[in-house]
This record gives C-alpha cells, structure tokens and sequence, in this order.
C-alpha cells in the first residue's frame, strides 16, 4: 500500500504545472471597441500626431482593429512616441499593463537595468523503490538569499 501512496504522491507533483493556462485571459484576436479608453486614447495621440507610422485614418477607415492590431500601435508610441506629456505618458503606461500580452507576443521589452533575484529556491526529490525493502524519499532544497552586490547567503537542507 505504500509503494502506491508514494506513486501518487508523485504523479500529483508532476501535474502542477500543467494547470498553468489562464482561461479568463482576454483574447488577442477580439475586437476592441471604438468607445474604450485604448481605442480613443491612441486614435487621440495618432490625430495629433504623436505616434510615428500611425495617422487617424488608421482608426477612422471603418474596419475593426484586434487587441493585437492596437498593441503594435501602442508598441509604437512607447517606442517612438513624439512630443508626449505627462499626461499621454501615465496613459501609455495604464495601457501598457492592459496590454502586456499582446506587448510581449508581439517581443517589446523595456530597457531595464538587470537585477538578481532577492531570493532564490532550488531543489530536487527522489522516491525509489527498493525490491524486498519497501520504498525510501529524498528531498533537497537550497536557498540562496542576495543581499547587495556580491553579498549573499546560502542554506541548504535535506531530508530523507
């Protein structure tokens, strides 16, 4: 009874990460509608003449624009974005989150400074069966904790 309780045990670690996909996530292929705030803040900022590649008539020619389709215009405007205000800025970056999906899809990265992880979490595990002895598990974790620069801290412990 033990060897199937360990092999449970085993195959339910082994499922975790297959439960990862968002299904309430919004879809990159949706529509955006004319009267939501992305849609009329960019179509302002294009009017204007603030985003380079992207005029009014991008919004104003009728057809229907996809959340991914709007993500290349944003993408622009944070990229080359003329002449913006404080204003247009706290308005790219509020869409900025909304759209971090279809940024990423689309592989616009911000330029930001490399840091270390503060805390880092390793491991590993092991469940084997010995014929005529029953069965035996191991398990390794070690945790190293970056304080500043060069400075950090290492602890390990095992149990078997």
């Amino acid at each position: 009874m033990k060897r199937w309780e360990l092999l449970l045990a085993g195959l339910l670690l082994c499922s975790f990460p297959v439960s990862a996909y968002n299904v309430f996530a919004p879809n990159s292929f949706e529509d955006v509608q004319p009267d939501s705030y992305a849609y009329q803040t960019l179509r302002d900022m294009c009017g204007q003449g603030k985003i380079p590649g992207y005029s009014a008539s991008f919004f104003d020619s009728g057809r229907k624009i996809s959340r991914y389709e709007l993500a290349g215009v944003l993408q622009s405007a944070l990229k080359d974005g003329k002449d913006l205000s404080s204003k247009d800025k706290e308005a790219l970056q509020r869409l900025k989150k909304e759209y971090a999906r279809e940024l990423e899809a689309r592989g616009y990265k911000e330029d930001k400074p490399r840091q270390d992880p503060v805390l880092e979490i390793h491991g590993d595990a092991r469940l084997r069966e010995i014929k005529g002895e029953g069965a035996d598990a191991r398990l390794r974790t070690q945790v190293t904790w970056h304080l500043s620069g060069n400075t950090s801290v290492q602890g390990q412990e095992s149990v078997e």
